[in-house]
């Protein structure tokens, strides 16, 4: 693995004092675009603190600033560096326009966008764009669909491939019970929006496997569920289903449920997957599964389900959760954002 993944040593930032310690500046979707639930951002500001530095959050779409009036509150703040999670997607309206685009040019600190969404491949209209408005206005990048590595190469910006991450303290507080359902669960969003190529294999899947007696199939905000509560109900079941996703690789959902020690299934990676390929092993951390054999899945979730109590299940639910909060958790990512700025 990549080796800033491990080291969580807080970095001195070159510009600062040496008595006064880093500072960061978040920008946060507003709930409006919640796309990036409440208890992420509070991962955020927990990682801050842990690894000493200063911070303050905005949030531009509850402000509802112009941005010039926004980068003048920021540069108050006298910050190091400012985080713009989701940056390009869930954040367009701050470089939709050239005179947006400019504003930020008469910011102080240094810039870092957190690009969340899968770009090349996307089924959403205008993920591309959206993407190359942001590249042309902020100064660095971090984006975890490793898919889209090649718009980030070309575009000269200083980037890394930062995949996605749990929030340790969230995790550590889950109450796992002691008797669990023997069953698979999956809960996840399945409309597209009217968008042809947006969760088409995780619709089949869905469609094939709601009636199958050892997985329980529900849909994502249907009723909606507080992240306290979906922790929760991950982790009263012995196994978690991990349907494709819009995003390629590793979601929020598998690496929760997997933090949370529940072997799961997962699906076969994309052939050019190539960092995210390293992150796991097939058989060691995840039971994998080919998303063109429906029948072999229910057979293999079948099979699961009768040999519940194996020490193999164990073994593979530990290991997992070890992997991910050892090297893939919040605190781990903000450090690593920091260190590209500070290298770059």
């Amino acid at each position: 693995m990549i080796s800033f993944f491990n080291n969580i040593i807080p970095t001195r930032f070159k510009s600062r004092q040496p008595d006064k310690p880093l500072s960061i500046g978040f920008l946060f979707p507003g709930d409006a675009v919640a796309h990036i639930p409440v208890h992420d951002r509070d991962g955020w500001l927990f990682a801050a603190e842990e690894l000493g530095y200063s911070h303050a959050s905005y949030f531009p779409e509850i402000l509802k600033l112009s941005v010039r009036d926004l980068v003048r509150m920021v540069n108050k703040g006298k910050h190091d560096v400012v985080i713009v999670n989701g940056g390009d997607h869930h954040q367009d309206a701050l470089h939709a326009t050239e005179e947006a685009r400019s504003a930020w040019r008469k910011l102080k600190a240094k810039t870092v966008c957190v690009c969340t969404e899968a770009i090349l491949q996307s089924g959403f209209p205008r993920s591309i764009e959206k993407t190359q408005s942001a590249l042309e206005t902020f100064d660095y990048f971090a984006y975890t669909d490793d898919l889209s590595e090649s718009l980030f190469h070309q575009s000269g910006k200083p980037s890394l491939w930062m995949p996605q991450y749990v929030d340790k303290s969230f995790i550590l507080e889950t109450v796992v019970p002691r008797e669990k359902i023997k069953k698979a669960y999956f809960r996840g969003k399945i409309m597209n929006w009217g968008f042809e190529g947006v969760y088409t294999q995780r619709r089949i899947l869905f469609e094939g496997l709601k009636d199958h007696p050892d997985i329980v199939m529900e849909e994502g905000y249907k009723p909606h569920l507080t992240g306290r509560e979906l922790l929760d109900r991950k982790v009263s079941y012995a196994f978690y289903l991990q349907l494709p996703s819009n995003h390629p690789g590793f979601v929020l959902s598998f690496l929760e449920a997997a933090a949370l020690g529940l072997p799961t299934f997962h699906h076969e990676l994309h052939p050019d997957s190539k960092q995210m390929a390293r992150m796991f092993t097939p058989g060691v951390h995840f039971l994998p599964y080919r998303t063109d054999d429906i029948e072999d899945l229910k057979v293999q979730v079948q099979n699961a389900v009768k040999e519940v109590d194996s020490p193999e299940f164990k073994k593979m639910g530990s290991a997992v959760r070890e992997l991910i909060l050892s090297q893939h958790t919040v605190t781990h990512r903000l450090k690593a954002l920091v260190d590209l700025a500070n290298r770059a």
